[in-house]
């Protein structure tokens, strides 16, 4: 895969998080869907964003409508 076991040990650990490519690399590697596990690599970096703001929820409802705008 190309990427450094003592850097795979932080990702377990929760030291570190793993970037795009690197997901996309874990993915291929394990032959494991690659948009489930880009949802789930996203949402991981959202909620840990937000996880202490008391505004969360509204925060993510504004967010999916600036999505649907820049969409257009």
């Amino acid at each position: 895969m190309e990427i450094d076991q003592a850097i795979i040990s932080k990702f377990e650990r929760g030291d570190r998080k793993p970037t795009k490519e690197q997901v996309l690399k874990f993915a291929k590697f394990y032959k494991l869907d690659k948009e489930e596990l880009l949802v789930a690599w996203l949402s991981d970096k959202v909620a840990y964003d937000l996880q202490d703001e008391n505004l969360a929820d509204k925060v993510l409802k504004a967010a999916e409508q600036k999505i649907k705008y820049k969409k257009k």
